[in-house]
C-alpha cells in the first residue's frame, strides 16, 4: 500500500482486519505527524498479505527508487524504510538486498490511498507520470483506494464522483479499479455503519488480490519467453557475432559495431534467424553500407 503520509493507509488496514477477523492491529497515527516507519505485513493468516510502507511528503527521485526497492523486495517485511533526514542515531542495524528477490519474495500488487481532501490530488497527475509508467512497464495494474474523512462528503455523490475521477488519473487505475471508502478512524464513525464503504474496502483487497495473481503470471510468462528466447540464441548464431564477422571483414569501427547490435536487440533481434526474418522492416533504418553488407551476407 502507498499513498502520502496521513493518507489513510493504515486506517484502511484497520478497517480490513476489522470486517475480516473483527480485530485490529494497526497502529494510527494523528495530528499529521508520520506513523508507518516501517515495512510492516498485516492479514498473514489469509492466502494474501497487506504491506503497509512508510508515507511520503514529496514525490522525488528518491522515494521513487525507494518504492522501487520496495516492490522488487531489496526492502523486506520488518525492516525500517531509511530516508535521508532520519536521525541516524535512532535507526536500527539492518541489511538490504542488493539484488532484487525471487518472485515469491516481491510485492505482486499495489494500493495507493489518497485522501479526498488532499490539495495536492490534482498534482499527482502529472506528478505520479514516472511512477504510472514504471508500474505500467513491470506489469502492475494499480489499485486506487480514495479516503474520505467525512461520512457525508462520501454520500454526496458528485462530489464522490468527481474526486474518484481525478485519483483514476493520478495513479492510472481504471475507473473500474478505483473505489472510495470512509475512513472510519478519521471521521469517528462506526465501521458498520455504511455498508457501500464497508463493501468497497472489500471489493479493494478482492480487485488487488486478482490484479496480483495476474501480475505473476504476466512475470512467469516473460521468464519463460526470456528463457525460450535464450536457448535459442544459444543454438543458432548471435546478431553479436554476426555483426563483427562484418565488421572486421568491412574494417569497421567496434563503436559502430556496437550500435548495429544495441538497435537490434532493442527491437529483441538476438539471432540471423529473427534478422533475416524481420530484416524487410529493419533495412530502411540502416543507411546504404551497413544495410548492403548485412544483405550481402544475409545472401538476401
Amino acid at each position: 500500500m502507498i499513498g502520502p503520509t496521513g493518507s489513510g493507509k493504515t486506517s484502511f488496514i484497520n478497517i480490513a482486519e476489522k470486517l475480516l477477523t473483527d480485530k485490529t492491529t494497526a497502529i494510527t497515527q494523528s495530528e499529521g505527524k508520520e506513523g508507518t516507519l516501517q515495512l510492516e505485513e498485516y492479514l498473514p493468516e489469509f492466502n494474501f498479505r497487506l504491506i503497509d510502507t512508510r508515507g511520503y511528503f514529496h514525490l522525488d527521485r528518491k522515494q521513487f527508487d525507494e518504492l522501487k526497492n520496495i516492490l522488487t523486495g531489496k526492502i523486506r517485511p520488518g525492516q525500517t524504510i531509511v530516508r535521508d533526514d532520519d536521525d541516524e542515531d535512532l535507526l536500527p542495524e539492518q541489511s538490504w538486498r542488493t539484488d532484487e528477490a525471487p518472485l515469491g519474495e516481491q510485492i505482486h500488487g499495489v494500493i495507493c490511498v489518497m485522501e479526498d481532501s488532499d490539495p495536492r490530488l490534482k498534482q499527482y497527475t502529472t506528478r505520479m507520470k514516472s511512477i504510472k509508467e514504471y508500474l505500467k512497464n513491470e506489469g502492475y495494474s494499480p489499485v486506487s483506494a480514495l479516503a474520505f474523512e467525512k461520512e457525508e462528503e462520501f454520500k454526496n455523490i458528485y462530489k464522490r464522483r468527481h474526486t474518484v475521477e481525478y485519483l483514476s488519473s493520478a495513479i492510472g487505475s481504471p475507473i473500474d479499479r478505483t473505489f472510495p471508502f470512509i475512513n472510519h478512524l478519521a471521521s469517528g464513525t462506526d465501521i458498520s455503519m455504511d455498508p457501500d464503504s464497508a463493501l468497497n474496502v472489500l471489493d479493494i483487497l478482492d480487485t488487488a488480490v486478482m490484479a496480483a495473481e495476474k501480475f505473476i503470471r504476466v512475470q512467469l510468462q516473460r521468464k519463460k519467453t526470456s528463457n525460450e528466447r535464450e536457448a535459442r540464441s544459444s543454438e543458432l548464431p548471435s546478431v553479436v557475432e554476426f555483426i563483427k564477422n562484418i565488421g572486421r571483414a568491412h574494417n569497421w569501427e567496434q563503436v559502430r559495431m556496437d550500435a548495429l547490435v544495441r538497435m537490434l536487440h532493442r527491437k529483441d533481434i538476438y539471432d540471423v534467424s529473427a534478422l533475416r526474418k524481420y530484416w524487410g522492416s529493419i533495412r530502411r533504418e540502416l543507411t546504404l553500407g551497413p544495410r548492403s553488407a548485412i544483405e550481402r551476407a544475409l545472401s538476401l
